[in-house]
C-alpha cells in the first residue's frame, strides 16, 4: 500500500501544473461504488455514486472542474477527490509502475456521468477546464 502510494505521489509530481482556465479534452469514463469495491478514495473521502466528483491525474486534487460532454453539451461542475484513470493491461488492471491513461483524461462519478447523459454508452469525449 505504502508503495502504490508512493508511486501516486511520484505520478503526480511528474504532471505538468494546471492553472486555472486550463482546459484540456479528450475521453472520460466513470466509475462507481460496484466497479470500484466501494473503496475510499485519495482524498480520503468515500466513494459515492451519488456526489458529482471526478478522478485526474491531471487535475489536482481539491480542484473544482467544469466537464462539458462535446456530444451533448451537456455541462457540470465536479470536484477531484480521487486519482486516475491509470493505463491498464488487456485484464483491465492497472500497470505498475502507475502512469496516467493515455487517452482517458478524467473519470466521473455515476451521478456525474447520468448529468453528462453518458453513464449508458459509458465514455464520451468532454472537454475539462479547472475552474479553481
Amino acid at each position: 500500500m505504502k508503495q502504490i502510494l508512493l508511486t501516486i505521489l511520484l505520478a503526480l509530481s511528474l504532471c505538468e501544473p494546471v492553472k486555472a482556465n486550463d482546459t484540456k479534452i479528450g475521453l472520460a469514463t466513470y466509475y462507481s461504488i460496484s466497479t470500484n469495491g466501494g473503496s475510499t478514495t485519495s482524498s480520503g473521502v468515500p466513494l459515492s455514486d451519488n456526489k458529482l466528483t471526478a478522478a485526474s491525474v491531471i487535475f489536482p486534487l481539491k480542484s473544482k472542474l467544469l466537464i462539458t460532454n462535446l456530444t451533448n453539451g451537456k455541462s457540470i461542475t465536479v470536484t477531484v477527490t480521487d486519482t486516475g484513470p491509470f493505463a491498464t493491461n488487456s485484464n483491465g488492471r492497472a500497470l505498475r509502475p502507475l502512469r496516467a491513461h493515455p487517452s482517458r483524461i478524467v473519470d466521473v462519478s455515476l451521478a456525474a456521468a447520468k448529468a453528462l447523459s453518458f453513464h449508458g454508452k459509458g465514455i464520451a469525449k468532454v472537454k475539462v477546464q479547472k475552474l479553481k
